[in-house]
């Protein structure tokens, strides 16, 4: 299962459990949601901990789906929708080195 596929198991599932052993010690976590980047594995692992407990709690769902930025679907990417399937209001894109993931940015229509 290649990174982009770990990372959207880990929103399927709200758990930080399949993906915290593939982050890179420096990822970087940018959304246009939060302020300010997220930077280094451990503050990612809490930061999204914190977020998926608060998903939890609210019952509104996430869903990931992998979508691909190209027609020769070369270059993948995550879809995500929260509350209804079809209410898709990001999409995520990675950057890897060495089989870890480096970046993650989120993209979604602001104001969210």
């Amino acid at each position: 299962m290649n990174l982009i596929h770990k990372l959207a198991k880990t929103y399927n599932n709200l758990n930080i459990k399949h993906i915290e052993g593939f982050l890179s010690k420096d990822v970087i976590y940018e959304s246009q949601n939060v302020l300010e980047p997220i930077q280094g594995r451990e503050n990612l692992i809490n930061y999204l901990t914190q977020k998926f407990e608060t998903i939890k709690k609210s019952n509104n769902l996430v869903y990931a789906e992998l979508g691909y930025l190209d027609a020769q679907k070369e270059k993948a990417c995550i879809i995500l929708s929260q509350g209804e399937k079809e209410n898709e209001g990001a999409l995520v894109l990675i950057e890897s080195a060495d089989n870890l993931i480096t970046r993650i940015d989120i993209c979604t229509v602001a104001p969210h």
